[in-house]
């Protein structure tokens, strides 16, 4: 089926019935749902939901634009902005990430205007503990082969502290602990004031 919207009747058209955009469209419609009610639920009560673990924000590297109001175009879209820091890991509940380790994490924020949210753009600042709730992601930097183990004679050069942005967000080199070859992309997370 084509990805195109099928002419439909009326002032709403809808895409062709079973095809691979309408599938795309109902699963980004499913997500954006499931994450406003648990937004909705966990800033009523944050001290409801237990998370994943905690991270303490060491260095920003990549600031997501400041929040604003949107037009009405912009609000009916469903925008996105990514943010990125080295963070420490300071108390987990089940996984496998090392607290004496410095990670890559990216933080989506999504349609924030409220600077006071605790999910906003205008709380990620050096210092914060940032709340992580599943689902988050791992994302290695290592080549490995079909059995997971780290190829030797492969291997791409260790990624410095800092990401490949402008000078502006350039971190300093050595930091007090190891930088991990894992990066962490998160969707689900709480900022404590």
């Amino acid at each position: 089926m084509s990805p195109e919207k099928a002419k439909g009747r009326g002032a709403s058209t809808k895409y062709v019935r079973g095809g691979l955009a309408d599938y795309a469209s109902l699963y980004f419609d499913r997500s954006l749902t499931a994450y406003a009610l648990w937004k909705k639920d966990i800033k009523r009560n944050p001290s409801a939901f237990r998370p994943e673990f905690n991270l303490s924000v060491v260095k920003i590297l990549h600031l997501p634009p400041p929040s604003r109001a949107h037009s009405k175009l912009s609000a009916s879209m469903n925008t996105s902005s990514p943010g990125i820091a080295l963070c420490r890991i300071q108390s987990q509940t089940s996984s496998s990430l090392k607290s004496d380790h410095l990670y890559r994490a990216v933080f989506l924020f999504l349609n924030v205007v409220d600077s006071s949210d605790p999910m906003s753009p205008a709380l990620f600042v050096e210092g914060k503990t940032i709340l992580v709730f599943k689902p988050w992601h791992e994302v290695s930097f290592c080549p490995e082969n079909a059995d997971g183990e780290v190829l030797e004679g492969n291997t791409i050069s260790r990624l410095p502290a800092s990401l490949p942005l402008s000078e502006h967000y350039s971190t300093p080199d050595p930091l007090d602990a190891p930088v991990s070859d894992i990066g962490l992309f998160i969707t689900r997370f709480y900022i404590k004031s």
